[in-house]
């Protein structure tokens, strides 16, 4: 039988909704506007953001990371955010059934500054519809209602009192609350993490240096002009960045750093090359220049990694190309993340890395031979439910549904 609401209940549940969408504005942590976005968006960049964090979050725009993480480990369903600039010439909406593609279960939620996209692989129209009814800022707090809309759907019964909608404006609540209260935390985290960057960015700026001290005698005593030319733009390089690495505020002024000195290293691979006689390597535009191993070497030598993820160009360094045509694993730089030394290819592009998300298992075959070299990497992040990738069906569930607004 089903229970009516007393219109006391329902005068109740309106005015907590109201305070509470009152409260999740004022708690909005958004960047004052939108900066001009890039063309066209890198799928694979935003994927490897969702699988690592849950979240990817595109460069003007800004979100409370510790609220976020939260809320999304504690929901009972895999949720991914994905926050943009601008709607990139689409409905979120259909960027986040392009990057749920790629994925084998999960709800992603993508917004823009005015606009809000939904889309499931696991639930079907009318269900991703109440749940981009329910979404609401801060990410936290939508976070929150879009699962409580879908556990409501998978376990609840229909009719009766909705204790599931007093339960949702509860613990959204609290989730507003947090947000309120947890922003100097966020802070000092995000500082923490900046500075750990940092001192990881200086760490390649060492190895160059290194490096350029090394041939300054061998390009100095060989007195070839191309070679010496190489060697000065290298030297150029690294006293700029030197300087950029400790005054740097955001992330991607750090993967811009990195960008250059990984330019130093290829000067003075290629200022090598001349001095030995060997022909310059060609500098890589269909993948990154660093070598996928060291990340601190100029890679002259394309492969491919084979990874649950999906197949990627990679460069990899003389040394670790001639480890593997003797089928030797190479020997990985370490990169500090979040306290724990990781293999440079899976720590973020701030630190120097390279950028991929955490693999178990790899196979790598360089483009100029048939070697192919499976290698273990050691299993994902620590503190973060598995996210899955490669789509695949659900059973028992009804998926693909897309639904999309405006926000406020």
């Amino acid at each position: 039988m089903t229970m009516r609401i007393p219109s006391r209940w329902a005068a109740i549940i309106d005015q907590m909704r109201r305070i509470l969408a009152s409260l999740a504005v004022s708690a909005t942590v958004l960047a004052a506007a939108p900066v001009v976005a890039q063309a066209d968006l890198d799928l694979d960049e935003v994927a490897s953001g969702l699988r690592s964090d849950g979240y990817w979050v595109e460069d003007g725009m800004r979100i409370d990371e510790t609220a976020v993480s939260g809320a999304l480990d504690g929901a009972s369903n895999p949720i991914y955010l994905i926050v943009l600039a601008s709607d990139h010439g689409t409905d979120p909406a259909f960027i986040a059934e392009d990057i749920a593609s790629d994925f084998a279960s999960g709800t992603f939620i993508a917004r823009t500054y005015e606009f809000l996209g939904i889309y499931s692989n696991d639930f079907g129209q009318d269900i991703v519809d109440e749940a981009i009814d329910a979404f609401a800022l801060p990410d936290a707090v939508g976070i929150v209602a879009v699962d409580a809309v879908l556990i409501g759907t998978s376990g609840g019964s229909s009719g009766g009192f909705p204790w599931g909608t007093v339960v949702f404006v509860v613990i959204a609540g609290g989730v507003v609350w947090m947000v309120m209260t947890s922003n100097k935390r966020s802070k000092k985290a995000a500082e923490g993490k900046l500075q750990e960057a940092r001192e990881q960015l200086s760490e390649q700026a060492d190895d160059v240096a290194d490096d350029i001290l090394a041939l300054n005698e061998i390009v100095a005593a060989a007195d070839m002009d191309e070679a010496t030319e190489h060697y000065r733009a290298a030297n150029r390089i690294f006293a700029e960045t030197e300087e950029l690495i400790m005054s740097a505020v955001h992330e991607r002024e750090l993967v811009d750093i990195s960008n250059q000195l990984t330019e130093a290293e290829w000067r003075l691979e290629a200022a090598s090359a001349v001095v030995d006689g060997r022909e310059v390597p060609d500098k890589p535009e269909d993948r990154p220049i660093e070598c996928f191993f060291h990340s601190t070497k100029a890679g002259v030598e394309e492969a491919e990694i084979d990874t649950p993820a999906g197949k990627k160009k990679v460069s990899v360094c003389r040394d670790c190309a001639a480890r593997l045509l003797k089928g030797e694993p190479p020997v990985e730089r370490q990169v500090q993340v979040g306290g724990r030394r990781v293999p440079a290819g899976m720590a973020p592009r701030s630190y120097g890395g390279g950028g991929f998300d955490a693999m178990d298992v790899f196979s790598i075959a360089l483009a100029s031979s048939a070697v192919r070299r499976s290698h273990s990497w050691g299993g994902a992040r620590a503190g973060r439910r598995p996210r899955p990738s490669g789509r695949v069906s659900s059973p028992g569930r009804t998926g693909g549904g897309r639904a999309s607004r405006r926000l406020g």
